[in-house]
């Protein structure tokens, strides 16, 4: 899977519980759109059975996602989605899953594909805290590559301003409202302004953001009195896909509502599920806030299935990244001559102590040269660049200090 991003936390008047809690949709790589909900209460099932029976899982629902650098999920069926070239994109669905690979049911009538925005596309992470009850904004916080993190807000519903004012109200877009975030294999917004981020090795850490997008470089005003960068968990370094958010049903056992499932996929594509009640309190081992049974249960199989054959992939960081050099090569000999912009082959992997700094910066170009192409129309060269670019980020994530998403 490309991406896979939660969608739950939809609107509800007060006292009604949300309607698409355990809802996620996923992207493969030939860009095909994917319906999933989960039902049940994580438990075990590595056939996925269990909870993904008779509500249309794996249905596909839309197609043409494939070349996004970022998918989220912004509450109540809001997908956003960033170009190449930085558009931010909005798509919102409601349907029930009913298959539909051409898109047209589900996403009628909701301003699909319209550009709210630019200049999303050379950030680290995009996260959000998605619109939930009676929310009626979709929180956008994003890492810059010096680890800065900024404060979006967007009160929209998908009308077309690629300049980004009309949804974007207020006078704190944009704003700083932290540092520091460099550090991180994955961040994820679980929900209420609150958001989990998993280092280098394997620890998860909690942070909640309260304020309003006020300036605030050192980030001590909105995160103040929230546990904001305790460690709740650990042993999160194998995890390829995080995604979650609030739930307002009761544990198995009687555990208060609301609580936060989360969702990861491990090495082996298997799914697993975990069930948080705590509020970001200290607890390394995690065995505090996770409460109730079944936690880290697997509840289903096969969600790193790609159309990409990587039986041989080298496992290697080194080796891998020259293996798709090689392959990025012979698609640029293979583009038509007015697309191929590239002088001469790019350089095949050198020693690791040249690498890192060589390779974050290969990715900034590569990432660039792909918005260049998607401006000028040169859809191919733009496809080739921005997959290049992340293998880049990978190989910089696994092995180099101050890894990117």
């Amino acid at each position: 899977m490309r991406h896979i991003l939660y969608t739950g936390n939809g609107t509800a008047p007060p006292g009604v519980p949300r309607p698409h809690i355990g809802r996620f949709f996923t992207i493969e790589d030939d860009g095909a759109l994917r319906y999933f909900r989960y039902d049940a209460f994580g438990e075990q099932d590595p056939t996925g059975a269990n909870g993904f029976v008779g509500n249309n899982s794996g249905n596909q629902i839309g197609n043409g996602f494939g070349h996004f650098l970022h998918v989220l999920g912004g509450g109540n069926g809001i997908i956003l989605a960033v170009a190449p070239n930085g558009d931010l994109t909005w798509f919102r669905y409601t349907g029930a899953g009913e298959h539909d690979p051409t898109g047209i049911s589900g996403f009628v009538e909701n301003n699909p594909g319209n550009v709210i925005g630019n200049g999303f596309h050379n950030f680290r992470h995009l996260f959000v805290s998605p619109r939930e009850g009676q929310t009626t904004a979709t929180t956008i916080f994003a890492v810059a590559q010096n680890g800065d993190l900024l404060w979006f807000q967007y009160d929209g519903h998908g009308e077309h301003d690629p300049t980004g004012v009309r949804g974007f109200a207020g006078p704190n877009q944009g704003n700083q409202i932290g540092n520091g975030f460099l550090n991180f294999r994955r961040i994820v917004g679980v929900g209420d302004g609150a958001f989990l981020a998993v280092q280098d090795n394997g620890d998860l850490l909690w942070f909640r953001y309260t304020g309003n997008g006020e300036h605030d470089p050192t980030g001590a005003s909105g995160f103040v009195e929230n546990n904001s960068g305790n460690q709740i968990g650990r042993g999160f370094d194998t995890v390829r896909h995080f995604f979650g958010g609030v739930t307002d049903r009761p544990g198995l056992e009687g555990q208060a509502a609301p609580a936060r499932i989360f969702y990861f996929v491990d090495a082996n594509g298997d799914l697993r599920w975990l069930r948080y009640g705590g509020n970001g309190e200290l607890d390394p081992t995690g065995s505090m806030g996770f409460d109730g049974p079944n936690q880290g249960n697997q509840i289903g199989r096969g969600f790193s299935a790609s159309a990409i054959d990587t039986t041989n992939l080298p496992q290697d960081p080194v080796e891998r990244l020259g293996s798709a050099i090689e392959s990025a090569n012979q698609e640029w000999k293979a583009l038509p001559e007015g697309e191929r912009q590239q002088p001469e082959s790019l350089p095949a992997p050198g020693p690791m102590a040249v690498l890192c700094a060589q390779y974050r910066d290969s990715a900034l170009i590569m990432h660039a040269e792909a918005s260049s192409a998607s401006q000028a129309g040169f859809d191919q060269l733009a496809k080739v660049a921005s997959e290049l670019a992340h293998e880049y980020d990978e190989f910089v994530r696994i092995a180099c200090p101050g890894p990117v998403e």
